[in-house]
């Protein structure tokens, strides 16, 4: 039984093409960190949406779910996908924006409104607390909160989606995601990184040795994308960010161990009591 993630980042943004938007946005008082895609963003999510559409026909499946982060650029990026397929997008809070502002998106509901393919009875795995404010408002610890909450998501797509192909939308920032579930960290050289309507592929089942493998990689996306611009490009952590996430990762790997350390001992210690 195999589990297959493709993780899809969202198109070009609207806000990155138009530097003033965000504060005409905030004059009007409305929420500048949810932008739309640009122009091109549109065309880069149709061309993500044929890729994707034409691996899962080679394999010969089909995406038995479609996650999406509840921003409006990821939503948009994702919905040539369910149109093609016909599969409705679940808003998933685990894939959501860095820095992640709790009760400022408009609620599945209400998105449907405008986007018929999301399925508003979807009940997502999880649930952000906000742990921190910024400008005055509830939101979560960045990087500290955000990267454990990827970890904690990619422990839930394994176990929820068992045996299942799912397709995800959402940020850069969750390249840490696909890092997650391979357990490894990032390299010095800015080497691991999410291109706008990049593409990655992971594999888990008998052929991996039932570990996560990755298939494909999203650090580039010239395979099924004829256009980008400068201003919404490759992304990944460096600097402080990136030893920060070294650590967190080499705890889990750690925590694994001694995980399955303690059950061995615990299994031997079981047959050794009925003998």
């Amino acid at each position: 039984m195999t589990t297959r993630v493709i993780l899809v980042r969202h198109g070009a943004r609207y806000d990155y093409a138009n530097p003033d938007w965000a504060q005409r946005a905030e004059d009007l008082g409305l929420f500048s960190r949810d932008p739309p895609l640009s122009e091109l963003g549109f065309r880069q999510a149709e061309q993500a949406a044929d890729h994707v559409e034409k691996r899962l026909s080679k394999l010969g499946e089909t995406a038995d779910v479609i996650l999406v982060s509840p921003y409006l650029r990821v939503i948009q990026t994702a919905q040539p996908l369910a149109r093609r397929l016909g599969a409705p997008m679940c808003i998933e809070e685990g894939l959501a924006e860095t820095h992640h502002f709790t009760n400022r998106l408009p609620e599945a509901r209400e998105r449907f409104a405008y986007f018929p393919e999301i399925d508003p009875s979807y009940e997502p795995l999880n649930v952000i607390e906000p742990d921190t404010m910024e400008n005055g408002k509830p939101a979560e610890l960045y990087p500290e909160s955000y990267m454990r909450r990827n970890i904690e998501f990619g422990r839930s797509l394994t176990t929820h989606f068992q045996g299942k192909t799912v397709v995800c939308y959402s940020h850069a920032a969750s390249v840490c995601l696909v890092a997650g579930l391979l357990g490894i960290p990032f390299p010095e050289d800015l080497s691991f990184t999410f291109a706008p309507c990049g593409v990655f592929e992971l594999e888990l089942g008998p052929k991996t040795g039932h570990r996560w493998t990755m298939v494909s990689a999203g650090h580039s996306n010239t395979t099924h994308v004829t256009e980008n611009d400068d201003a919404t490009s490759p992304w990944g952590y460096t600097g402080p960010y990136r030893l920060l996430w070294n650590e967190m990762i080499a705890e889990e790997i750690e925590a694994a161990k001694q995980s399955k350390a303690d059950a061995w001992s615990s299994r031997k210690t079981s047959r050794n009591s009925t003998l």
